[in-house]
């Protein structure tokens, strides 16, 4: 399934870069129950940490309607995604060749 190849990509990519990755199946002392429950009552496929630093991965795939948009509009120029949130600052876009980038196999 190309969803699960992405997820395992973005988490060997954020191991690279020092990440360490949440699994729910494991327990694990670096990530509190407070941590993980701060993205809500909603899991993103990864939960990575490095020092201090929580990160969520949220991987679509062109199955899904919108990314086939973006992919379209991107053909022509520039997109600028808009999101009704007030603040982006923490918000990283990632393609298939950014997790790509950096993986040793």
């Amino acid at each position: 399934m190309f969803h699960d190849r992405l997820v395992e990509k973005a988490k060997r990519k954020l191991k690279n870069l020092g990440y360490k990755i949440y699994d729910k199946k494991y327990d694990y002392d670096d990530f509190p129950v407070h941590e993980v429950n701060s993205f809500g009552d909603r899991y993103p496929d990864v939960i990575a940490k490095k020092n201090t630093q929580m990160l969520a991965v949220e991987v679509k795939t062109k199955t899904e309607r919108f990314v086939e948009q973006l992919g379209a509009y991107k053909k022509a120029g520039k997109v600028i995604l808009l999101l009704g949130l007030d603040n982006v600052e923490n918000i990283e876009l990632w393609g298939t060749e950014d997790v790509e980038t950096g993986i040793s196999q």
